[in-house]
């Protein structure tokens, strides 16, 4: 979302508190990193597909485009993120992958969604949690 004022930053919170969503199971399925073909940025394990998912994705992208906020160009890529690289190129991570990508699939409850606020520090970002919302 960007930097956002404090008035802009409640109505997000309320428009976040207003989502309905019942708990529904996400799956981890695979490993991959974002970047280009020079240097690899971020390592991530990702979702199964999910309809529950992906009806959450389009109430918050609704709900934020509503107050204003430009919806995301980029295609949505349901993912954790496991780490943010510096200098790894993607035959680097490739490798990495490849020895460390032999996992069993983890199925897990999502019962909640949560707001976190990103901070740039001399040593990254840091990440705080601001509200979270229960379904």
């Amino acid at each position: 979302m960007g930097s956002l004022s404090e008035p802009v930053a409640e109505e997000v919170d309320l428009a976040l508190s207003r989502i309905k969503s019942k708990p529904f199971k996400l799956r981890l399925n695979e490993l991959g990193s974002f970047g280009d073909a020079h240097r690899a940025r971020t390592v991530w394990v990702g979702l199964e597909h999910s309809n529950a998912l992906s009806n959450l994705h389009s109430k918050i992208d609704n709900a934020l485009n509503v107050l204003g906020l430009e919806r995301e160009k980029r295609k949505y890529l349901p993912h954790l993120t496991l780490g943010r690289l510096t200098n790894s190129t993607p035959d680097d991570v490739a490798r990495w992958i490849e020895s460390n990508g032999q996992f069993h699939p983890l199925e897990f409850e999502v019962t909640r969604m949560m707001l976190f606020s990103s901070h740039r520090t001399s040593k990254g970002s840091d990440y705080r949690p601001e509200r979270h919302y229960v379904f």
